[in-house]
């Protein structure tokens, strides 16, 4: 398996990737995922010198992706990471610790000082605990 950045003739595949996210995770019910807005979003990050798009890939095949941004903090003015994105095929799971380790590696290298990580379901706030992570506040959602 490796870990490495992501082009932009990787978009179609991280797209795929991000329908699936959307269709087997918590969001389905909130939020219906556009191809189109992925792919756009994605060719903008992937360009961009403040943001991280990595893959993981395994047998030449993307089977996991994490994407981040470097920001500062609204209130501290601290440079920050903080993730748009993580996701690996259930099939694969397991590596996806490899991803973040990158994302936090690079967030280091840019002297970024905290890494902040969105939690969709309890099992994914307890695997941020085992890494260190702390709980800061929740988001919640209304459809209006």
């Amino acid at each position: 398996m490796t870990i490495r950045e992501a082009t932009a003739d990787d978009i179609p595949r991280m797209v795929e990737m991000g329908l699936r996210f959307n269709e087997l995770s918590e969001y389905r019910e909130r939020i219906k995922a556009k191809a189109d807005v992925i792919a756009a979003t994605l060719s903008t990050l992937v360009d961009s010198p403040s943001a991280l798009v990595l893959l993981a890939e395994r047998d030449g095949r993307a089977v996991g992706m994490i994407g981040a941004i470097a920001t500062l903090h609204i209130y501290s003015g601290e440079p920050v990471m903080s993730e748009l994105f993580w996701w690996v095929e259930p099939e694969y799971r397991g590596i996806g610790l490899r991803l973040l380790r990158a994302a936090e590696d690079w967030a280091r290298a840019n002297n970024l000082t905290q890494s902040v990580m969105i939690s969709p379901s309890p099992e994914v706030s307890a695997l941020y605990r085992r890494l260190g992570y702390s709980p800061l506040e929740e988001q919640f959602v209304k459809t209006l």
